[in-house]
């Protein structure tokens, strides 16, 4: 509610006409925006397929990037991301690699995106120290980065230490919840150091995810360029590398509601573009979204009802 408030603030304080008239004029790109979209989903497909190792049955890469359609989808919903993580984690144990290989590959799939975040967030940070020094913009992004990086390291090593209070806790929710034995996550930890052995598949899975941040990159210079401005393709990489570390911090934050916009219409100033270029680039972002999303949840909810029809008929 906060979120949504926000962005009706932000939209009344730069003018609703001026924003209006931009996402007319911003709209033409809306068709690439969604063409740009499938290939981060397969490229995340092919991260994901990467991460799962251990298993006789994988399935193909299209079904991952299905699962991470999916994933993105209950995203929409008001919960934080763990909620789609969890949600495609245990759609993917059900399609036949186990619990225990689902919930270690899913976690793996969740590393390697946070390092690429990292990479591509660093590199962001580059473009804006080459492009304007050492001055307080470019401090406080470095503390941005360097919380990312710690996150990250922290991350990676929280998995292969403290994975077991996790599977216990997840294991009594699945008991709760009647998931079933099918359910259970014992050996996740083992699971996930396995992966983390395999360099080949990491490196994979890491690449894979760093494409599918940096092909965002496209989106905001398509509408930049739909709304009039000439902005550089690099300069559009270096707006959507600290856009997306800004959502990361945010995480907590469902949609990243207001943050998205907040950010967008910050370092649109730092180009000197008017905040409802900004604004007008946030909700056709949006709008993308519920395209992909809404088509998403039914296919998530067609599949777990198909599933309690079948137990029920058993």
């Amino acid at each position: 509610m906060l979120g949504g408030a926000a962005i009706v603030a932000l939209i009344a304080w730069t003018g609703a006409q001026d924003v209006a008239n931009a996402l007319a004029r911003g709209g033409t790109a809306l068709p690439w925006l969604i063409l740009v979209h499938f290939g981060q989903i397969l490229a995340c497909g092919v991260a994901w397929r990467a991460s799962t190792v251990g298993s006789a049955t994988v399935p193909g890469i299209l079904r991952f990037a299905r699962l991470r359609w999916i994933r993105e989808a209950v995203e929409l919903l008001p919960v934080m991301q763990i909620g789609g993580i969890v949600a495609a984690g245990r759609m993917l144990a059900l399609s036949g690699v186990g619990a225990t290989v689902a919930a270690a590959s899913t976690i793996v799939d969740v590393t390697a995106e946070v390092v690429a975040q990292a990479v591509f967030t660093v590199l962001g940070l580059a473009l804006l120290v080459g492009r304007l020094g050492d001055t307080p913009v470019t401090n406080a992004a470095a503390a941005g980065a360097a919380l990312v990086i710690l996150a990250s390291i922290a991350f990676v090593v929280a998995q292969r230490r403290g994975l077991k209070p996790l599977e216990r806790m997840f294991d009594a929710l699945a008991q709760r919840i009647g998931w079933g034995e099918e359910a259970r996550l014992g050996g996740t930890q083992e699971a996930v150091r396995r992966t983390h052995a395999d360099a080949g598949a990491m490196v994979v899975a890491v690449v894979a995810h760093l494409v599918a941040w940096s092909i965002g990159a496209f989106e905001v210079w398509v509408v930049a360029h739909a709304l009039g401005f000439e902005l550089a393709l690099i300069d559009a990489l270096l707006i959507e590398s600290l856009l997306q570390a800004v959502k990361s911090c945010a995480f907590l934050v469902p949609s990243a509601l207001g943050v998205q916009e907040g950010a967008l219409v910050a370092l649109f100033a730092l180009f000197g573009l008017p905040p409802d270029a900004a604004l007008a680039l946030s909700l056709l972002k949006r709008a993308r979204d519920l395209i992909y999303g809404i088509p998403g949840l039914i296919a998530w909810q067609f599949d777990e009802g198909r599933r309690l029809l079948a137990r029920g008929r058993t």
